[in-house]
């Protein structure tokens, strides 16, 4: 191997590494210390920080700094881990594309993501004739599994309901083959979460009255939760769900409506 200390060079357009020796070319300042080299394989390497290879891939070690990147970057071409410490002050904007995986919560997040929907939809009309006592409404319930049992369930109500008098409505929780009243207090009597009192007679017509409760329950184990509503008149009337107490057509009530519950387990 030549060393050559020259103070400039000019003029060379090529420069051959002889035959026999390790094929490497490389460039020291007066110190010593080598500020680049060309291997026999074609490899750049600027220091000892960054490595420019024959077919253009740039490799860095340490700190890149950068003001401005453009150009598109594949995913398969991002390698590595990039430590959480250099991922700051990355405005919205940029943040674009799908991220099918590899986003986990770690400390940073709080609760209150939903896990699981379901609903029951129901638009048939139900009658309770004269009933003074808790009467299960037909075809108005809905179940939820949760995942764990220090999870949340929302519960939210919406009834279209008419009477000629009074009613009282309450909400129930069957769970591992035990059930209890919804909002249940030892200091009062929570179990009616709403009372109705709707006699609304306009020339014989009785219009309805949408009725919703929005609950936060837990769920307190992973077991089947089916929550239903039961009803009840306070005098001895009719109350109808989901059509007036006017209409009499029981093939196409000409005024209907519809009701729903619907659950959500929350994590927390």
């Amino acid at each position: 191997m030549t060393v050559v200390n020259p103070n400039s060079i000019s003029g060379i357009t090529s420069i051959t590494m002889p035959s026999g020796g390790d094929n490497v070319l490389t460039i020291h300042t007066n110190n010593g210390v080598e500020r680049f080299r060309i291997d026999s394989s074609g490899n750049v390497k600027v220091g000892s920080a960054a490595t420019i290879s024959p077919d253009g891939d740039v490799f860095f070690t340490g700190v890149c700094t950068a003001t401005t990147l453009s150009g598109a970057v594949a995913a398969s071409g991002l390698t590595g881990s990039i430590p959480v410490a250099r991922l700051t002050s990355i405005p919205a904007a940029n943040i674009v594309g799908v991220a099918t995986a590899g986003f986990e919560r770690s400390g940073g997040f709080s609760g209150g993501k939903i896990l699981q929907v379901v609903q029951t939809f129901l638009n048939t009309a139900v009658s309770l004739g004269g009933v003074q006592s808790y009467t299960d409404i037909s075809g108005f319930t809905a179940s939820i599994t949760p995942s764990s049992a220090s999870n949340k369930i929302l519960i939210m109500l919406q009834m279209n309901l008419s009477t000629e008098g009074e009613y009282i409505l309450k909400l129930l929780r069957t769970a591992a083959g035990s059930t209890s009243d919804v909002g249940n207090s030892t200091a009062g009597n929570h179990t009616s979460f709403t009372g109705g009192f709707q006699n609304t007679a306009r020339s014989g017509y009785y219009d309805m009255l949408d009725k919703n409760l929005t609950f936060l329950d837990d769920a307190q184990d992973t077991n089947a939760h089916v929550y239903k509503v039961q009803w009840s008149n306070i005098t001895n009337v009719n109350t109808y769900l989901n059509r007036t107490a006017y209409s009499t057509t029981t093939a196409n009530y000409s005024y209907s409506g519809s009701s729903s519950v619907t659950l959500m387990e929350v994590e927390v």
